[in-house]
């Protein structure tokens, strides 16, 4: 019985680290970064992730339309957006742009990107690229959005959607965890656009710059301490994870550094959510010790009352039969 009481207070140490790292140490899981039309950039849960909204079939004056045919006999009724615009050549692009904003807003970013490619057929302007920019984000495809905000920076840097364009990149490095070059691009945003609103919700771009760059850096100081690389600066903190883990020592949080500190921050949440369940499996076998100890102890008094019963009833019968014996 002595190395049993001797080892209590060590296990209830250990339950006690280990529920304190759990519950206090432990940080949330990691977000997604997205960026909503809007509300602007957001985080939100993994498995809270909204899937793509499916098209919604709305009901409006421009969606029901009477169409002549070529010999002005028969009329029929369009019942879908889809075909608002069949055989009208000399619809204006900004018809189609209204038209796609309103398959955008609705989710149906194919039939979006479709009418926003027919307006700039018909007039290249630098909005209709970057509305058509905004549907291959919305559609998974990043790489395709960058060649085109790339192109309205390239060719047209002083429209009035420029700035949308140089801040869809910036997000697009952000995301790709590169915060070294996103750093760069929003710093740009700043400098080149100081008075730039987003074209769809009308943030303006210089707090979003600011906010995204500091957002970045308290990002990687903490996860960097979360996961024991302690530093003054951020800078600091990645040239010595970057000796750690034998990567190029720049003390920049290129794609490469902050992936791996990412990965990093992965597997300690990971090792703490083993430790959790250690912890709970430690007592729960903890528990049903307790209850089969309860059980022992219990049937140990129970035994001794009955023999202690038997030996007292064996008394009297010997005290009964002496009695008798008397008698005779």
């Amino acid at each position: 019985m002595v190395p049993f009481k001797a080892s209590i207070p060590a296990v209830a140490l250990k339950i006690f680290v280990l529920l304190f790292t759990v519950l206090f140490i432990s940080p949330q899981g990691e977000k997604i970064l997205v960026y909503d039309e809007e509300k602007g950039i957001i985080f939100i849960d993994p498995n809270e992730a909204p899937q793509q909204k499916a098209p919604q079939k709305k009901k409006s004056s421009s969606t029901v339309i009477k169409r002549k045919k070529s010999d002005n006999q028969n009329i029929s009724r369009a019942k879908g957006p889809e075909d608002i615009h069949v055989n009208r050549k000399k619809d204006p692009p900004d018809l189609y742009l209204k038209s796609g904003r309103e398959y955008y807003k609705n989710g149906d970013y194919k039939n979006a990107i479709k009418n926003f490619k027919y307006a700039a057929d018909k007039d290249l302007k630098p909005e209709y690229l970057l509305w058509i920019g905004k549907a291959s984000r919305q559609l998974d495809k990043p790489n395709q959005m960058l060649s085109i905000m790339e192109r309205i920076l390239k060719d047209y840097p002083d429209s009035e959607v420029a700035d949308d364009a140089l801040f869809e990149i910036a997000f697009y490095h952000q995301r790709n965890n590169d915060y070294a070059m996103a750093t760069k691009k929003y710093a740009q945003l700043a400098e080149q656009y100081p008075f730039g609103h987003s074209y769809s919700n009308g943030e303006a771009f210089l707090e979003v710059s600011r906010k995204q760059r500091r957002w970045m850096r308290n990002d990687m100081l903490s996860t960097l301490q979360f996961i024991g690389i302690k530093g003054e600066t951020v800078e600091k903190g990645y040239r010595r994870f970057q000796k750690l883990h034998a990567l190029k020592v720049t003390g920049k949080g290129n794609q490469e550094t902050v992936t791996a500190i990412k990965k990093a921050h992965r597997n300690k949440i990971e090792e703490l959510e083993r430790k959790a369940q250690s912890l709970n499996q430690l007592k729960e076998g903890l528990f049903w010790i307790y209850i089969a100890g309860f059980i022992i102890l219990i049937t140990f008094f129970v035994t001794l009352f009955i023999f202690s019963k038997a030996k007292q009833s064996s008394r009297q019968v010997q005290l009964l039969k002496g009695f008798i014996s008397d008698l005779k």
